[in-house]
């Protein structure tokens, strides 16, 4: 078995009957070595049921792409998620150490979970840790302007294999802007940037434009910036 699928497995069922279920069947999912994908979306976890996830996506060294989209996490619980896949990045490294082969964590889908600027932190590690990941697609979390630069600076620049970012209907304004400018150069395979409705503002525009005329980026084939109080002066910074 190399892909697990239970997107919205727990509709009618009761908060209290959900930990267990959680736990029976992750407890399973680890003993299957090639099982590379696991899909857990539009489960209402929350604070209250997000306890089992922790013992599985800190020991399943076999996961490769991890999709949480809309379980309503907080940033409570998305902190118990991001500081999971850090301690997941050290058990792959020990058992590369111990002659196994491991595969990198490549792809975290974590969208609409209200994630939010503190749980930030833990995911600045998160990414740290797993720097080899390729795909991130974290859309509409309301994380703001300086929880988003954190992300930005101290996590997803070490990305360097980044090929897919996602960070739309968040906020970012001027500020993240910077952010991204100063940090989009490290991005040298990234095929798709997504940071639309995200407020980037006239000057964030004209920065993140700037950034991207340095021709560092060359395999860019998506670029998603649609509601962002983009002016004049950014339109003509994007032709140039």
């Amino acid at each position: 078995m190399q892909v697990a699928n239970f997107a919205d497995i727990f509709t009618g069922r009761l908060l209290s009957e959900i930990p267990d279920a959680l736990t029976h069947l992750l407890t399973s999912l680890l003993a299957l070595p090639d099982l590379h994908t696991v899909n857990l979306s539009d489960n209402a976890f929350g604070l209250n049921t997000v306890a089992p996830l922790q013992p599985f996506l800190s020991q399943h060294v076999p996961l490769q792409h991890l999709i949480l989209n809309n379980n309503g996490l907080g940033p409570s619980a998305g902190t118990l998620v991001a500081e999971a896949l850090t301690t997941l990045a050290g058990k792959k490294e020990q058992a590369r150490k111990d002659g196994k082969t491991v595969p990198d964590l490549e792809t975290v889908i974590c969208g609409r979970n209200r994630l939010e600027n503190g749980s930030m932190n833990a995911w600045v590690q998160a990414y740290s840790a797993n720097n080899k990941i390729k795909t991130i697609r974290m859309v509409q979390n309301g994380i703001r302007q300086e929880g988003i630069s954190a992300l930005l600076q101290n996590g997803l620049s070490k990305c360097h294999a980044l090929e897919v970012l996602d960070l739309q209907d968040n906020t970012f304004t001027a500020m993240g802007g910077r952010a991204l400018a100063d940090v989009i150069a490290n991005w040298s395979v990234i095929k798709e940037l997504g940071v639309g409705d995200c407020l980037l503002s006239a000057r964030g525009a004209v920065m993140l434009a700037d950034a991207l005329k340095s021709g560092k980026n060359k395999t860019l084939q998506t670029l998603r910036l649609q509601y962002n109080e983009i002016d004049a002066k950014g339109v003509e910074a994007l032709c140039k």
